[in-house]
């Protein structure tokens, strides 16, 4: 009789789980319950080989018609440091500025400036170090392409493949970079839910869903949309007293009742409010209310005191 056949005359009708099946044949055999955790795992090696990067093959495998800039600055890498705070704001220390400005310089000989915003690009670093001292690979990463923001590329966004190393090498530290092409950058497209036609998104809030601004006063409802006193143009309803669509229009609308006068002393043309015009208001400015005064007698509060003013 086998094992199988003992556990049905023993235990029955089993239930339809392995973990329990197994743990009633060890039972009978004698042996220990078989768990999930003594699953044999792979063993970790005692002596890890020793890691060597080798970035030049992934350099060299970009086909050079792909390049947008390729360089090697020699020195030390220096990693993108925190802002500092200073008594006229915030300031980029100027250890890392040193170091993106030659960066900037190594790469903006081979630049077609501006840069496209339309194609997808990639890009990839290796920074040899001097010394073992720690320095984390992104931190020397975001410097790089700190430097070639709105040179190679128009933002940080086009950015879509990052490869990037870091090495110690005594005799000789440098940034090697390289940036290159992957090809069209399509631009988002959503459709706008007041009348359903395609658009391009953009960064404003309220384009995300509609098409224009029009679609999106008329998604207000009939009741908060009225017409511009001034322009006659539609305008989203904020409180019922509104009259104008923006602040240009309320300006101009305000200006049409002004007077128009002359200056009587250099007789340029000028417009006053209908209320400084009643006070007597002559002049286009304080300066020439100013120069027409030289000559003329003085005045104190005892009336004319017979001095002249002159030009100092």
């Amino acid at each position: 009789m086998n094992v199988d056949d003992l556990l049905k005359s023993k235990v029955g009708q089993l239930p339809g789980n392995r973990q329990t099946l197994q743990v009633a044949k060890a039972q009978l055999g004698g042996l220990a319950p078989v768990t999930p955790l003594d699953k044999p795992q792979d063993t970790e090696p005692t002596v890890l080989p020793e890691w060597m990067p080798n970035p030049s093959k992934y350099f060299d495998e970009v086909s050079p018609a792909y390049v947008i800039c390729k360089g090697v600055l020699l020195g030390e890498p220096i990693a993108k440091q925190r802002a500092r705070i200073g008594k006229f704001g915030a300031y980029t220390p100027a250890k890392t500025k040193q170091f993106q400005k030659q960066i900037a310089a190594t790469a903006i000989g081979q630049l077609t400036l501006p840069p496209k915003p339309d194609i997808a690009l990639g890009i990839r670093v290796a920074f040899y170090t001097q010394t073992h001292q720690r320095k984390d690979v992104d931190n020397m990463l975001k410097s790089v392409m700190d430097a070639l923001n709105h040179l190679a590329f128009c933002d940080d966004s086009q950015i879509k493949e990052v490869m990037a190393w870091s090495a110690v090498d005594c005799s000789n530290p440098r940034t090697e970079f390289l940036v290159y092409r992957l090809g069209g950058l399509g631009r988002d497209k959503g459709f706008c839910i007041q009348c359903l036609k395609p658009f391009v998104l953009t960064k404003d809030w309220h384009l995300r869903l509609f098409c224009s601004r029009e679609c999106w006063i008329k998604s207000k409802g009939d009741s908060r949309i009225g017409k511009c006193t001034h322009c006659g143009g539609t305008m989203l309803l904020h409180h019922e007293d509104q009259k104008f669509c923006s602040v240009r229009c309320k300006g101009l609308a305000e200006r049409t009742g002004f007077v128009k006068l002359v200056c009587a002393y250099c007789g340029t043309k000028f417009e006053v409010r209908p209320s400084d015009a009643a006070r007597g208001t002559k002049f286009c400015s304080r300066s020439c209310y100013g120069k027409w005064m030289l000559g003329k007698p003085a005045r104190n509060s005892k009336g004319i005191n017979g001095a002249t003013r002159v030009t100092k």
